[in-house]
């Protein structure tokens, strides 16, 4: 199983710390931003189920931007311990020797040598769902409700580093624009998000997505995710970040 970290950290390349929410410069660009594409993944074949939050996970999967040394290197001593770790840099060499010299066992480490724009992978990383409840692990990707083409393809890089089965709903009737931090699932068909989700996916929305009902969005997330009940509160009473 699969659970993304959002972390930062201190090195070589130096990526401008981006804020969860949007930059001014980020919302002036908004409405221009391409945040579909050509590619099309219908959904699994199959039933799937969505993992639930607290189950155990054989990959943590972190993003390492340049900031707090101490914190990452805490996150990962632990990790390694548990599970598998996935760090999304370009400095493998630097992070390497960092973990090593702080007496680390890196075995379980694996570098995913790609660019990113952002810390916030709780947000725009995939989903972890599975064929016959526990059977072929796919990871299935929302558009990303921010214009930051690096983050946006991670979690295709993700899937093609493990070789899991990739789906994605950023194109046809099936675009629909998700984020992490908005999302819980307890692993029984149920899910939980704030009413963001029906404000970002509704007519006049600046992401150029098809205009959607609740009833819509429910099948969308039913077809390539199995959630059955898929319950939206108030923005104010529900905030997974």
């Amino acid at each position: 199983m699969l659970l993304t970290v959002c972390t930062t950290f201190s090195f070589g390349q130096q990526n401008e710390i981006l804020p969860a929410n949007l930059t001014p410069s980020e919302e002036g660009i908004l409405t221009q931003y391409e945040f579909t594409n050509s590619r099309i993944t219908p959904p699994p074949a199959g039933p799937v189920r969505t993992m639930a939050e607290w189950e155990e996970v054989e990959y943590l999967v972190l993003t390492w931007q340049p900031s707090f040394p101490n914190i990452l290197r805490q996150i990962v001593a632990a990790a390694v311990n548990e599970c598998n770790v996935i760090i999304v840099t370009q400095n493998e060499a630097t992070v390497s020797s960092y973990l090593t010299s702080n007496g680390i066992d890196i075995s379980n480490v694996t570098f995913l040598d790609v660019p990113w724009n952002s810390i916030w992978i709780r947000d725009y990383a995939g989903n972890t769902v599975y064929s016959d409840d526990v059977g072929q692990r796919n990871l299935v990707d929302w558009i990303y409700n921010r214009p930051r083409p690096d983050d946006d393809v991670i979690p295709a890089a993700h899937a093609s580093l493990l070789g899991l089965p990739f789906y994605a709903t950023d194109s046809g009737t099936n675009d629909l624009v998700n984020t992490g931090g908005n999302f819980m699932s307890d692993g029984l068909g149920n899910a939980f998000a704030s009413e963001l989700v029906l404000d970002e996916n509704a007519a006049g929305n600046p992401y150029g997505v098809s205009a959607k009902t609740e009833a819509q969005i429910d099948d969308i997330m039913f077809n390539y995710m199995g959630i059955e009940n898929y319950i939206k509160n108030d923005p104010t009473s529900l905030r997974c970040n």
